[in-house]
């Protein structure tokens, strides 16, 4: 009888995960790690839209999350933790705020746990208007990694740019991401 859960259970997962992957899979059968096209990238911008520069690479990362890297650090699969950028937002009460400063509580207590402490600033979009950016470090493999959460709230939806970065490149890669930052839009709904 266990071995039959067992293997129930073993099926549910693996026919769980395909389903998934199928799920959000386009009909190109899109792989993961594989540098997109700009126009492919683009399409895969649901509810937002970021201009990426030439130097970058955007490609579907773990759980076929869009993310963008620079090109010069190839190594996609690596980069999800040394070198990465990503948008959240979910359609979900944890994402959604009346305003940016309860948006900046709900995420700061919410934050993924560091051996620093998170330091907070805020900056001005010019569409958005006051936008957070909240800085903390964690190790990775060794390596101090830089965590950037650059956090908006536009009409009660929370949208999150998480940025990831080896500390020792954080300086060579910063510029790039406050202007794609700066060309963040929200794709309004019909």
């Amino acid at each position: 009888m266990k071995l039959n859960i067992s293997v129930l259970l073993l099926i549910s997962i693996l026919f769980g995960c395909n389903t998934a992957k199928t799920s959000t899979q386009t009909k190109e059968h899109l792989k993961i790690y594989v540098c997109l096209s700009p126009e492919t990238a683009k399409t895969r911008m649901t509810n937002y839209e970021l201009n990426i520069p030439d130097t970058w690479c955007s490609y579907l990362g773990m759980h076929y999350m869009l993310t963008h890297s620079p090109k010069a650090l190839l190594d996609l699969r690596n980069n999800e933790h040394t070198n990465s950028l990503y948008v959240i937002s979910y359609d979900a009460p944890s994402h959604q705020s009346e305003n940016i400063e309860e948006a900046l509580k709900k995420q700061l207590i919410s934050g993924v746990p560091s051996l620093y402490e998170p330091v907070y600033t805020s900056d001005i979009h010019n569409v958005y208007g006051k936008y957070y950016i909240i800085k903390s470090k964690s190790v990775y493999d060794g390596s101090i990694i830089v965590n950037l959460d650059i956090l908006f709230n536009y009409n009660k939806q929370d949208y999150i740019i998480n940025y990831n970065v080896l500390e020792k490149d954080y300086e060579t890669y910063v510029n790039d991401v406050l202007k794609i930052v700066a060309s963040f839009r929200v794709k309004e709904k019909p």
